[in-house]
């Protein structure tokens, strides 16, 4: 362990003959030499800088709006709409698309013909990438653009407060987006062409639509149902309307399975009562109209024409007992008993 102490301490000791010494001073011409380096350096920085700027300015040059379709604007990107305002605070997030990297971003530009600012990407004078555009009067774009169109997902804001938001083709909706009107009825689904067009969910204040659309309006499967009063329908429906065949359960508890015209109960159909009595046959605009056959809890049945929704011409009641009672009514009355005559036909053989 004593040696062991010695050779450590003797290693800890300084060398007074291998102290680092002092840098020298350059010699003239070594200073020279480095000056003329830092100049060449120098040069060199400023060349690729200004050549940078000759290509910013190359590709701002070509990518930039003529001068006598926009002109850079310095003001401010705002609106004076407070709802627009209010969903802009709402920010709208979407993906950035790899194709769209490339593309120079410029200040804003003020176009000459509609007052409208824009800012965010260009290419080759045309608005292309992701920039957000406000206009004069108060409604604001912010999304994908394509050749000076919006095309991909986007948010479109109307001055009022309205907003679509989702995909775009060519200027218009057209994909899955969702619609928000400021009082809060909203439709989110399918478009095409600026209208609803496909499978989407409309929700109002006084009911919810879930089904098929076209041009707009609803057309094709779907079912609807009233907040109110929870009566819904569920079937076929044309431009807008229910039409074709469907089920409709009113507010009291009538189910009625049939066809439909114009929204209202036409055709073929059967009604059927909460308390029991079930109705088969022909409807006109929404009443029991022609022949029909009602079957009543007591095992009753009559059969016979009907008018306005009242028993209405020739009929006949079946008892539960299979007696039959033919006659004839009018607004739901039977006002004349055959019973006799069928009896007299039957004694001369008729």
């Amino acid at each position: 362990m004593g040696s062991c102490q010695s050779d450590c301490r003797d290693k800890q000791e300084i060398d007074p003959y291998n102290v680092p010494k002092e840098q020298e001073p350059l010699k003239l011409e070594d200073a020279e030499s480095q000056q003329k380096i830092i100049k060449i350096q120098s040069f060199a920085r400023g060349y690729k800088a200004k050549q940078e700027v000759q290509e910013l300015k190359k590709q701002v040059n070509s990518n930039a709006p003529p001068r006598e379709v926009a002109l850079p604007y310095e003001g401010p990107m705002a609106t004076d709409k407070l709802q627009v305002q209010k969903i802009l605070n709402d920010k709208f997030n979407w993906p950035a698309r790899p194709e769209f990297k490339e593309f120079i971003r410029l200040p804003p530009f003020k176009f000459i013909q509609s007052g409208a600012i824009y800012k965010g990407q260009w290419n080759n004078g045309l608005r292309h990438g992701r920039g957000i555009q406000f206009w004069p009067d108060g409604s604001v774009y912010q999304g994908d653009w394509v050749e000076d169109m919006a095309d991909g997902k986007g948010r479109l804001i109307h001055p009022d407060g309205d907003y679509y938001q989702g995909d775009w083709q060519k200027d218009r909706a057209q994909g899955i987006g969702i619609f928000v009107h400021v009082d809060g009825n909203k439709y989110e689904g399918e478009w095409y062409q600026d209208k609803q067009h496909g499978q989407g969910v409309e929700e109002q204040q006084d009911f919810i639509y879930r089904g098929s659309f076209q041009n707009g309006l609803k057309h094709g499967k779907g079912k609807i149902i009233w907040k109110n009063d929870g009566t819904s329908y569920e079937g076929d429906f044309y431009e807008g309307l229910m039409e074709g065949t469907g089920r409709f359960i009113f507010q009291n508890g009538k189910i009625y399975n049939g066809q439909w015209f114009k929204s209202k109960m036409h055709g073929h159909g059967e009604l059927i009562y909460p308390d029991g009595r079930k109705y088969t046959g022909s409807f006109v605009e929404g009443q029991k109209n022609g022949l029909g056959k009602m079957e009543y809890p007591d095992g009753k049945i009559y059969e016979g024409e009907w008018k306005n929704g009242k028993q209405h011409g020739q009929g006949q009641v079946t008892t539960p007992d299979g007696r039959i009672g033919q006659g004839y009514w009018e607004e739901g009355k039977r006002v004349k008993n055959y019973d006799q005559m069928n009896q007299q036909h039957q004694e001369v053989g008729l």
